[in-house]
């Protein structure tokens, strides 16, 4: 569960607030626990982007990224610092930035330039340290409004809530020494491809999916179906990642 019933959230004008986290799986190794998402949100990937360069200036990390609904996989040299920023406007006065230094062995989330500050009196900024000189590897699933981050193979793991504007959808990354290995995952048609999926075993009766999207108080609501052979209705309604 993301989210603390006592702190303000920008969507309570809108009387809605949290949801849940991914669906996880523990594990121990060498008496450490281990968190890791299941692997059954594979089958959700659609297209994968992979990345590749030197670390350098701020560059966008996947050119006109329209949409916070995808996954990272990142993988940086033992002697590799910078920044990612997710969820940025074009030009990147708003991000959320994920401080990385492996030679030195920290890493710290911070959301001190985000466009809706949240509960700043619990400070804009979460650290963690990490063994030195070692290659660091991150997994980011973005959704909407919550960011997770599990940081090599789930030894440790952020969950962050972030409310971007509409526009704010652009991912970069800057920093020095390395030549990262960059996969992004993502869905083009995003519900209609789920939808698609979820349907793939009866017989369509139309081929292109039904898609109706709006937005109000920047909330995005979405609704795509389909028509099959089958006399049964499948329903399926998700709210705050919650069905």
């Amino acid at each position: 569960w993301a989210g603390l019933p006592e702190l303000t959230y920008p969507t309570d004008e809108q009387n809605w607030a949290h949801c849940l986290s991914l669906v996880k799986e523990l594990s121990i190794k060498q008496n450490r626990l281990y968190q890791t998402p299941i692997t059954e949100l594979e089958v959700l990937r659609q297209k994968a982007t992979p990345v590749a360069g030197e670390l350098g200036a701020l560059t966008p990390l996947v050119k006109e990224n329209q949409q916070n609904r995808y996954e990272l996989r990142l993988t940086f040299s033992p002697d590799s610092h910078g920044k990612i920023h997710l969820f940025a406007d074009a030009e990147n006065k708003h991000p959320f930035t994920l401080h990385f230094d492996a030679k030195n062995g920290k890493i710290t989330i911070d959301r001190s330039r985000v466009s809706r500050p949240l509960n700043e009196a619990f400070g804009t900024t979460r650290s963690i340290t990490i063994e030195r000189m070692q290659e660091l590897t991150f997994q980011i699933f973005v959704d909407q409004s919550i960011c997770e981050i599990f940081v090599n193979d789930g030894l440790h793991v952020f969950t962050s809530r972030v409310f971007p504007e509409i526009d704010q959808t652009n991912l970069f990354v800057e920093g020095e020494n390395g030549q990262p290995k960059i996969e992004h995952f993502h869905s083009d048609q995003g519900l209609r491809e789920f939808v698609k999926y979820i349907d793939s075993s009866r017989e369509a009766l139309i081929q292109d999916v039904i898609h109706i999207s709006t937005e109000k108080y920047g909330t995005p609501v979405e609704i795509a179906m389909v028509y099959n052979t089958s006399y049964s209705e499948n329903l399926h309604s998700y709210v705050n990642n919650i069905n």
